[in-house]
């Protein structure tokens, strides 16, 4: 099933909010991100590697 432009803009944003600089490097919190769409998008059925 294909996101809408709406779940796409969520996903980039989460993934983009649970950034954390430690010294030089971002890094982002994947799992986290899938976490938060599932639990906004309660009716969207996916497997995480259609991330």
């Amino acid at each position: 099933m294909p996101f809408s432009q709406e779940q796409k803009m969520f996903v980039l944003e989460s993934y983009l909010r649970s950034g954390h600089k430690i010294d030089t490097i971002w890094q982002y919190n994947i799992p986290h991100c899938l976490e938060v769409f599932r639990n906004e998008f309660l009716e969207v059925v996916f497997h995480n590697d259609q991330f």
